[in-house]
Parts: structure tokens; C-alpha cells; sequence
């Protein structure tokens, strides 16, 4: 995919309000959506991707770092380590206060994130986007057992 912010119009930046977001995106579709836009219109789709991209933060997070060329590390072991004890707790324990503690990680984490794009340190904003990614599964998960 193409770059998601310059396709909305948007700054890129990892803290974006979500009024921004659908009010570029919104603006958008006004001009491109097929049923205004006559004739073969790529841009619809373009848009409606951009948009899923950047409304979800990890995957903002994941377009922000394909701008600045930061590849995706390995996990660590430490953080293996950790996702197992999260996974044990969604088999054993899936209570709404672990969910709770666990989102509270998540957003936690995401905060973290703003700050090191911001100072463009990279290394650190690395380790935490890997981590995000097992850690918003596995809430994923454990909000699934509690349905």
C-alpha cells in the first residue's frame, strides 16, 4: 500500500484524533466514492485502506515505521517469556480484571510509542511495537473467552 497519510492528507504522526482521521477521510469519499465518481475509480479502495490502516493504532504504528525504514526485530526472549505467562493466564484465569490489567498494558505501551516516534528512538519504539503485537492478540483472545 502506498503511504496512508499522504493519501488522507494527514501529518504523520502517532498520536492522530480520531475526528481528524474521519474528517480527512470523510472529506475524501465526498470526492472519490463510486457513487459520486463516475468510471473506474481506484481511489475509493485507496481510501477506504488508508483509513483501516491508520484507525487502528498498531497498524499506524506499523505504517509510521515503513515511512521511517525501521524493520521489525525479533522478538526477545524476555518477551517470549512474558507472552507465554499472558497466554497462561488467558487459559487459566480469563477474568475481566485480568483483561482490564491487560489493557491497561496495551494502553500504556501505546503512550510509550508517542513518545519514542517523537524523539526517533527507534530502538526502543522497535521492542514495544513487537511487544504490541502478541499483547493486542492476546487481549483479543481473552476478550473472545469472556463472550
Amino acid at each position: 500500500m502506498s503511504n496512508p497519510f499522504e493519501m488522507l492528507g494527514i501529518t504523520p504522526q502517532f498520536s492522530l484524533a480520531e475526528e481528524t482521521l474521519l474528517h480527512a477521510y470523510l472529506n475524501l469519499q465526498k470526492k472519490y466514492h463510486p457513487d459520486i465518481c463516475i468510471g473506474p475509480n481506484d481511489q475509493a479502495e485507496a481510501i477506504n485502506e488508508a483509513f483501516q490502516t491508520l484507525k487502528k493504532p498498531l497498524s499506524r504504528l506499523k505504517a509510521l515505521m515503513d515511512l521511517e525504514g525501521i524493520e521489525e526485530p525479533q522478538a526477545s526472549p524476555a518477551l517470549l517469556m512474558e507472552v507465554m505467562q499472558w497466554r497462561q493466564v488467558v487459559e487459566d484465569a480469563p477474568t475481566k480484571n485480568n483483561l482490564l490489567m491487560l489493557q491497561n498494558i496495551i494502553k500504556e505501551d501505546y503512550e510509550k510509542c508517542a513518545a519514542y516516534f517523537l524523539n526517533k528512538n527507534w530502538d526502543d519504539l522497535k521492542q514495544v511495537f513487537v511487544r504490541l503485537q502478541y499483547l493486542e492478540k492476546i487481549a483479543s483472545e481473552l476478550k473472545e473467552k469472556l463472550l
